[in-house]
């Protein structure tokens, strides 16, 4: 349940269409109208230039107004497309990711191709041809690291690889790399991290063999091929988490011993060549504490401790500042999330943002300019700006000025970063910026989406509130059909997601845009709104669903169908509620307690009980079954199933490794019971995106088709 977000990179000219009906093919088959781009930006080590892969190619691109050179033509060279780079400390040397091979959501193995630039030779990493996982050089030479079969390597791309560790076993031991939770849950990427110097490698290591597993039946044979790995659900006993130091001198390894009870490591970085940093988290995510790790004398200390009455946010942004003995720290002890800065020693704290609203990302310190960027709401949820904190004049600038959303993507050194903004314009586009630089580069904006919006008569964005019976305003925005008539009563769709510190209600584009644009040329409102338990709001708001998943989101969710009724344009029996994963539940949930707000439901990869869902999540919201049984029952869909009046399209994978397809069965079955409407689209070995070959257009076909038939004044 999380949010992806890519750099979009601008090439090339389009040319707008001239007016014409969106077809689902172009939204999910040829998005023909999406920005062309990349996804990954690959910043220089030296601080001057960034790299992106284009057509199998690799182009640099200065900072400044210098011509794009191509680095590497891998066409004809490398069998396969290139899908990610890396250089070595001196950039020299080249990793190339191709063939890869998608493991979870967001990890793949692949196959690496090893570069020379000089000398423009090319060769494949490993010998035997094997994907392996998340090669990474040495801060001080060419010496790689890498994740094969559960377990740590090291190779000079000569030799013959080193083991680090021997003992990594599917669904029991992992080393280095996350178990399927951890990463789901905690954005976990990469478990290992070399020393500034290239001595030691740190690690995490998690052992799963207590964990119960799940199976997942693959079709296509006489006999389904199953699929087993580690699912722990609320309730359950996660994997025991340790971390280990190796030392590339003696080829050692010892364990760290925390002087404190723990049972995740969400985060860790080297603080310098001895010292190492890590996030403890206990089991029910309410108190978090950083423990600082020395080689020299193989100490522990605990040198912060933050502890909720609700949970904590993860993650907490920990950066040391380089040359003293601080570090900055995001919390929201004071109902915001504000950067501090904290002493090893003393554990004095300094807070040093205020009034900017939530942090909601930082993009790191830099030890030449004495600053850190970050990103913060500026006391608007709906947007994203992006600054720049001096430490020590504690001077603020911001990086961005156009209302809207603004994303960075900054080098090692902060010289140079690229900066995306976006709005409900729509447009999207891309600064190359930098520091002491004479020229910057000219803005990839995508004009030609303002080209698209204006000959296709795209409905615009308006943003208002909601209001509820209690008192609370909720945000939201509304697209209304192309030459809307007040006179005119239409169908309504809302969109809803709802989970515990997201928002679907920002001022930016996003890939529900053409979508939503389909429903409004087919004669549908379409509105969306942030609940209860939502971000940008402090923490006031956000937390005020804990323990009560679903009770206050719901009860928004119908004050919102209430408040769209008076409305003299809307079709009072015609509304509709659709959501997917997190917004499915909360769809199925507010139909269920609230039978009188919605006319139809539209439910993919739903949640319907939290006993289902996995326990970092779950717990983090909902303490265990055990702790809180009367909030996981009055949570559950199926309490309220009786009330459902409504009729359902329910739509799942049956690969879905995150909310697995056991949530729909088991609403069916009930479904049935009771008697109730409802139609089901079964994907089989599609996962949780739906993303499968025809998938999307099906599902689209089938999504549209049942609004039609429950929405008869709309013909």
């Amino acid at each position: 349940m999380k949010r992806t977000i890519s750099i979009v990179f601008f090439l090339c000219t389009i040319i707008a269409s001239t007016f014409g009906q969106l077809t689902i093919e172009d939204i999910w088959k040829h998005y023909t109208y999406y920005p062309f781009g990349i996804s990954k930006v690959f910043h220089s080590n030296t601080g001057t230039s960034m790299y992106i892969v284009e057509s199998n190619k690799v182009l640099q691109i200065p900072y400044s107004k210098q011509k794009i050179t191509t680095i590497l033509d891998a066409n004809g060279r490398i069998p396969h497309e290139i899908y990610s780079i890396q250089f070595s400390p001196s950039e020299d040397i080249m990793l190339a990711a191709t063939n890869i091979e998608m493991i979870r959501r967001n990890s793949y193995s692949a196959q690496y191709y090893v570069y020379h630039i000089s000398t423009d030779s090319l060769h494949l990493l490993l010998s035997d041809s094997i994907r392996i996982q998340n090669p990474t050089f040495s801060p001080a030479n060419n010496t790689i690291c890498y994740f094969y079969n559960n377990n740590l390597y090291i190779t000079n791309g000569i030799d013959s690889p080193h083991a680090i560790t021997n003992d990594g076993a599917y669904n029991k031991i992992i080393n280095g790399m996350p178990d399927w939770v951890s990463e789901e849950e905690f954005d976990i990427q990469q478990a290992f991290a070399w020393s500034p110097q290239g001595m030691h490698i740190a690690y995490i290591q998690w052992d799963e063999s207590t964990v119960p597993e799940y199976t997942i039946p693959k079709y296509g044979s006489t006999y389904p091929e199953l699929f087993t790995y580690k699912y722990p659900k609320a309730g359950e006993e996660p994997a025991q988490v340790r971390a280990k130091i190796y030392s590339v001198q003696t080829q050692k390894t010892s364990t760290i011993q925390f002087p404190c009870t723990y049972t995740y490591i969400p985060e860790f970085s080297w603080i310098d060549s001895n010292r190492i940093a890590f996030t403890l988290l206990n089991r029910l995510q309410n108190k978090v504490e950083i423990a600082v790790y020395s080689l020299l004398d193989n100490s522990c200390k605990i040198v912060y401790t933050y502890t909720s009455k609700t949970y904590v946010d993860i993650p907490t942004y920990f950066t040391h500042i380089e040359g003293t003995n601080s570090f900055i720290i995001c919390n929201d002890s004071d109902g915001y999330n504000n950067l501090y800065i904290f002493t090893y020693e003393s554990g004095f704290a300094k807070k040093i943002t205020q009034n900017l609203g939530d942090i909601t990302d930082v993009y790191g310190y830099f030890k030449e300019s004495n600053t850190i960027m970050f990103q913060a709401t500026n006391n608007n949820p709906l947007e994203r700006y992006v600054f720049e904190l001096n430490l020590q004049t504690g001077v603020l600038h911001c990086l961005s000025d156009e209302p809207g959303t603004h994303t960075l993507d900054v080098n090692s050194l902060g010289t140079g970063w690229i900066r995306e903004y976006s709005n409900k314009n729509p447009m999207v586009t891309v600064y190359i910026e930098g520091k002491n630089l004479e020229q910057n580069r000219e803005p990839f904006a995508n004009y030609w989406m303002q080209d698209v919006a204006k000959n296709m008569k795209f409905s615009t964005v308006e943003f208002f509130t909601i209001p509820t019976q209690d008192n609370e305003k909720l945000n939201a925005y509304i697209m209304k059909p192309h030459k809307f008539r007040k006179t005119k009563q239409y169908p309504v769709v809302v969109m809803v997601y709802g989970g515990p510190g997201m928002q679907k209600v920002t001022n930016e584009w996003n890939y529900d845009f053409y979508w939503n644009q389909y429903l409004t040329q087919h004669g549908y409102i379409v509105v969306a709104v942030d609940c209860r338990g939502t971000d940008g709001r402090g923490s006031n708001f956000r937390k005020q669903t804990y323990l009560n998943l679903g009770e206050k989101e719901s009860y928004d969710f119908a004050a919102t169908a209430q408040y769209l009724r008076t409305l003299p344009y809307v079709d009072k029996q015609n509304i509709t509620i659709q959501g997917w994963s997190y917004g499915a539940y909360m769809a199925l949930l507010t139909a269920a307690k609230y039978p009188d707000s919605y006319n139809s439901v539209i439910a993919i990869a739903p949640v319907t009980k939290w006993e289902l869902y996995d326990n970092i999540y779950t717990e983090r919201y909902m303490q265990t079954p055990t702790l809180n049984p009367e909030g996981y029952k009055n949570s559950s869909v199926f309490t309220y199933i009786q009330n459902i009046k409504a009729p359902i399209l329910l739509a799942h994978g049956t690969a879905d490794d995150n909310v697995h397809i056991q949530n729909t069965y088991e609403l069916i079955s009930e479904l049935i019971k009771n008697e109730k409407d409802f139609e089901t689209l079964i994907f089989p070995n599609d996962e949780h995106s739906l993303f499968g070959k025809n998938s999307r257009i099906y599902l689209y076909s089938k999504y549209i088709d049942f609004l039609d038939n429950h929405s008869k004044s709309n013909k």
